[in-house]
């Protein structure tokens, strides 16, 4: 196991020293129910941006049709507004915010089953403008994106989703990098060790996390699986395992307070779990942070100065939910 907490020597690896930022302390998280989102969606894209919370496509029906709509929840006033669409309906990107920008990478093209797309979008929060990015390599979805320093990480998912006339048969392992300080296309790194889709990301203390997801389309039995990569040697690791496996938790897995946090998701038996799961990379453990209300598979959820929020998702299979939540926590 790879230990964040000192330099050591993993699997004949040197894993070099990070400095680490304390993690903050146990609390006792309490929810509470605020302005519901103008549109229900699961699957949508998102993030937390200068204190606003943005929720961005998604799908909106048990038909599983996608939108391009897009909503920002402002908790100083607890009121959502709608936003310019986006330029095409995309689920499943890989997701990153720098600065300003929320960077969206790949992702399923349109209503289920939609096919992968190599295309990168940026969203401008304060431009209030979308506008091209630099091309994946291949076409990928249900893949995970972070951000460390000015580089963008995209490993893992599918070159489609899974439909009766095409049946997907491969999860990829690709890892590709694009550096924001004048890169101009996409650089291979190494591979993600366990490929998945439908799994998440998280960076801290200059690591990457890569948490969770599936195999193939086997929505029943998430994986519990956590690898860490070390940008500097280019080097994953295997890291402590979820307590549940769990997938779809793409848009609502994020670090804060020196922890990675992990809201809700799918879990055995395509359950929508209402648990937040927090590692703490000094301690290199796992624990329950909170409960949600509610279960909810693929929400969007952000940290503000010490609040939690929770929006959209769907609390059973294809159930698209406008509900939004705001988790406050107290020692």
């Amino acid at each position: 196991m790879l230990s964040l907490g000192f330099a050591g020597v993993v699997n004949n690896a040197i894993v070099s020293g990070i400095e680490l930022t304390r993690a903050a302390p146990d609390l006792s998280w309490q929810f509470k129910s605020i302005a519901s989102a103008p549109k229900g969606r699961y699957e949508a894209q998102g993030g937390a941006v200068n204190g606003k919370l943005y929720v961005l496509g998604g799908y909106v029906n048990t038909s599983i049709d996608a939108t391009t709509r897009s909503d920002v929840y402002d908790p100083s006033t607890n009121t959502w507004t709608r936003l310019a669409d986006m330029p095409e309906a995309i689920t499943h990107a890989g997701e990153a915010v720098y600065g300003t920008t929320i960077w969206l990478a790949g992702g399923f093209v349109g209503n289920h089953p939609g096919w992968g797309t190599r295309h990168v979008w940026k969203y401008g929060t304060l431009s209030g403008t979308w506008s091209p990015g630099p091309r994946l390599p291949e076409a990928r979805g249900a893949g995970a994106m972070a951000l460390v320093g000015d580089e963008l990480h995209f490993f893992g998912g599918l070159p489609y989703a899974d439909g009766s006339q095409h049946r997907v048969t491969q999860d990829f392992s690709d890892h590709w990098v694009f550096n924001l300080d004048g890169g101009t296309t996409w650089e291979p790194r190494a591979p993600l060790p366990t490929p998945r889709n439908h799994l998440s990301a998280a960076a801290i203390n200059g690591a990457i996390f890569a948490i969770g997801g599936q195999h193939l389309w086997d929505e029943k039995d998430p994986l519990d699986v956590v690898e860490a990569y070390d940008p500097t040697l280019d080097v994953w690791v295997p890291m402590p395992p979820l307590p549940v496996a769990r997938s779809h938790t793409s848009a609502s897995t994020f670090a804060a307070g020196g922890k990675i946090y992990v809201v809700g998701g799918s879990g055995p038996g395509f359950s929508q779990l209402n648990r937040v799961d927090a590692f703490d990379p000094v301690r290199d453990v796992w624990s329950q942070a909170a409960t949600l209300p509610a279960g909810r598979s693929t929400p969007v959820a952000g940290w503000f100065s010490g609040q939690m929020i929770v929006a959209t998702g769907s609390p059973e299979d294809l159930v698209a939910d406008a509900s939004a939540w705001m988790g406050i926590g107290v020692d």
